[in-house]
């Protein structure tokens, strides 16, 4: 889970002890990082409500994709305290991280929890400092005690003769380290790079429902129409009249009235299809990824970013599932149906019917995606609809991820 987002939303279902915990990110080789700055506290310092409501701890995996590092010499030997908690704060089960220089995956206690139930099982981190270093055994023999005396004598005498060179340093590195305080990084998840994905897309195409700031630029080699279902001026008028928003009129001859399913372009006329959270709210994804097909040259992409079920407020919900897509597909209906608002209001609607939603045709996250089913997905797409490749950039966690499926 993106317990980032969660935190920048103030999701009900994760608790901060803000005094201790800061969002951060961190270079950890050579691939930035997305966490917390976590420093030494008698209570959790972060609690996840529920745990096993949600996406992908449901399946009850002790796999979280989080990660921890020792920030500084000083904190080399704290640990992790990672805890299965009830209602009462009574520990149901628990496992202890020695931090050190190296990153460190995080993992979920393997106990089986007998008689927990989903609603009283939060899971609670917190940083611990290490223990003091034991003293000396008191039967040091005396011939020992003797060579150390003269060993320090020696070490003292070649000091004296370095010192004017280094003791600034020293002293100086010695404030330093004092001055740390014990503290760690936990690593929630790797930032992935749009620019990965957007300089895939070459040639003519076109970017589905971009709103106000489209991602796609064009350039000498690439040639970009703006599909929306109304004209730029309108939304303009509808959505931005406080002017919340960046807008560049000179875009706005670059845009077309359309939808996902009707793009007023020609036949095999497009080297990309680009959307950008856009995917999730399609009804009948298979049908719109065999009508894609049809605009699409040899060798043309769709290039999608689409919100991951673990890494965005949809971890509420579930992955969907073939079965349901297949049978839309057959069913062919392009647009969202009463069924999808339903399930859609469960969590979002505030009380109100799901009719309501449907009959103002609010937009919605009509499915839900994570890598595994996005993957089969395409899979399908490559042995039925004529598309002959995929590929899926993924990193766990993450708000979203990138997909790829040629033709």
């Amino acid at each position: 889970m993106n317990l980032v987002n969660m935190a920048q939303r103030q999701d009900e279902n994760l608790l901060l002890l803000e005094s201790t915990v800061k969002i951060h990110k961190r270079p950890i080789g050579d691939t930035l990082h997305k966490g917390f700055f976590l420093t030494v506290s008698d209570q959790p310092a972060i609690t996840l409500k529920n745990i096993f409501n949600w996406y992908p701890f449901c399946e009850r995996t002790i796999i979280t994709g989080w990660a921890v590092q020792a920030l500084n010499n000083k904190s080399l030997g704290s640990q992790l305290e990672v805890c299965l908690r009830n209602d009462a704060g009574d520990i149901l089960a628990t496992e202890s991280i020695t931090l050190g220089d190296k990153i460190t995956p995080i993992y979920l206690p393997s106990k089986l929890l007998a008689g927990a139930s989903n609603q009283t099982c939060h899971l609670t981190l917190r940083l611990q400092a290490s223990a003091p270093k034991a003293s000396k055994l008191k039967g040091e023999n005396q011939s020992s005690k003797k060579n150390s005396a003269e060993k320090k004598s020696v070490r003292k005498k070649l000091s004296l003769s370095i010192f004017s060179l280094f003791s600034r340093k020293q002293t100086a590195h010695k404030i330093e380290s004092a001055s740390k305080p014990i503290s760690a990084f936990i690593s929630v998840h790797e930032v992935l790079a749009r620019s990965e994905i957007l300089q895939l897309c070459q040639g003519k195409g076109v970017e589905i429902g971009p709103g106000h700031n489209p991602q796609v630029q064009d350039s000498e080699t690439v040639d970009v129409t703006y599909i929306e279902q109304s004209a730029p001026q309108d939304w303009e008028r509808l959505y931005n009249d406080l002017g919340n928003y960046r807008v560049d009129p000179q875009l706005w001859s670059k845009y077309k009235i359309g939808d996902a399913c009707n793009l007023p372009v020609e036949d095999g006329s497009l080297d990309f299809i680009f959307s950008s959270h856009v995917f999730e709210h399609l009804a009948n994804p298979l049908g719109h990824l065999k009508y894609w097909s049809t605009k699409l040259k040899d060798d043309g992409k769709v290039l999608g970013i689409v919100p991951d079920v673990a890494g965005c407020k949809d971890y509420i919900y579930r992955p969907s599932g073939m079965s349901e897509l297949l049978a839309e597909q057959a069913s062919g209906d392009m647009e969202p149906t009463l069924r999808h608002y339903e399930r859609w209001a469960k969590n979002h609607g505030g009380g109100k019917p799901a009719q309501m939603f449907y009959e103002a045709k609010r937009s919605i996250h009509v499915h839900y995606y994570t890598n595994r089913n996005m993957a089969k997905v395409l899979e399908y797409a490559v042995e039925h609809l004529g598309y002959t490749w995929f590929d899926i950039r993924h990193t766990p966690n993450h708000k979203d991820f990138y997909f790829l499926l040629s033709k």
